[in-house]
């Protein structure tokens, strides 16, 4: 054998070591991406949960997504529990829908004997739709029985009638109301009972159909005009109200058979309403119970963005 066969064998070989190492390299290269998305398959990425070990003082507790009918937490949310002056949220959307916001509405002397004095006066007229945010804002039981009277006397029925039949119609299977107020009847019988559950779909349900009906009731005062002139500044009962973040509406309640509640609507982004309900809580305690199920609920959407 000479030199230049020996050498071409060399190069024959070396060449067949180079394919078998190409083949080796383009089989690993085929394996190892299907062999990482198994790998990646099995593994469970947790985020944290925000509302986990959350300590409140209300009895029931309701984060309620309305867009999306999820619940991102609760606590006995469709317990019925007495309202207090969340009954006002659906007196008011009622008389603004069956009244018209643009009817007027005289103050009786039978309405001033209401307890609490919101300002209003004997003869005044209003518009029903400015009486009704001034309710709202100011938690007026005058207001409240005003509206509530002019339903009973245009539909022809008692106002407990009107009333629950009205939450029946809404889908709020656990309100009843005997009173527009929520004032506690006697020392055993609240105003009016329902579960956190149906005040986030009543509110829900003002902010689809009348939102401007809550925005005075995100502020801390809001300066109102009687249909014959008079000027009425109206503050807020809720102590968030300019300090909670982004805030769209606001309803406090409280008596002695309910405690303290508090409905929220905030927007996590435009469109994206977010129903926050506690009831049965103190009278401060429930400030600090919404402003921790807010702040939780924040956390919740940066984990889980919006868009």
């Amino acid at each position: 054998m000479n030199e230049s066969t020996q050498q071409g064998q060399k190069i024959f070989t070396i060449g067949g070591i180079l394919l078998l190492l190409i083949a080796l390299l383009i089989g690993i290269s085929y394996l190892a991406p299907s062999k990482a998305i198994e790998v990646a398959a099995d593994l469970e990425i947790s985020l944290p949960n925000p509302y986990d070990d959350i300590t409140l003082s209300a009895q029931a507790a309701l984060v309620y997504d309305l867009n999306t009918q999820e619940i991102l937490f609760g606590i006995e949310e469709e317990t019925q529990l007495p309202l207090a002056s969340l009954t006002k949220l659906l007196s008011t959307y009622l008389a603004t829908k069956e009244l018209g916001e643009n009817r007027y509405i005289r103050i009786t002397s039978e309405d001033l004997r209401t307890e609490g004095d919101s300002g209003l006066f004997v003869s005044e007229v209003w518009k029903v739709g400015d009486l009704a945010r001034y309710t709202l804002i100011s938690s007026s039981n005058d207001g409240a029985h005003a509206l509530t009277r002019a339903l009973s006397t245009q539909s022809g029925k008692t106002p407990a009638l009107f009333l629950s039949q009205a939450a029946a119609a809404l889908a709020l299977p656990q309100t009843f109301a005997l009173n527009g107020s929520g004032l506690d009847t006697s020392t055993q019988m609240s105003g009016a009972y329902g579960s956190a559950y149906d005040i986030a779909v009543l509110l829900g349900v003002i902010y689809k159909e009348n939102r401007d009906l809550l925005l005075d009731s995100s502020s801390a005062t809001a300066v109102f005009t009687s249909a014959d002139g008079f000027t009425h500044e109206a503050k807020s009962t809720n102590s968030l109200a300019d300090t909670l973040p982004l805030l769209v509406g606001a309803k406090t309640g409280y008596t002695d058979l309910a405690g303290g509640n508090l409905a929220v609507l905030v927007e996590v982004a435009p469109g994206r309403p977010i129903a926050i309900v506690v009831l049965s809580s103190t009278r401060e305690g429930r400030f600090t119970d919404v402003e921790t199920l807010v702040e939780k609920t924040l956390q919740h959407f940066t984990y889980n963005p919006v868009f």
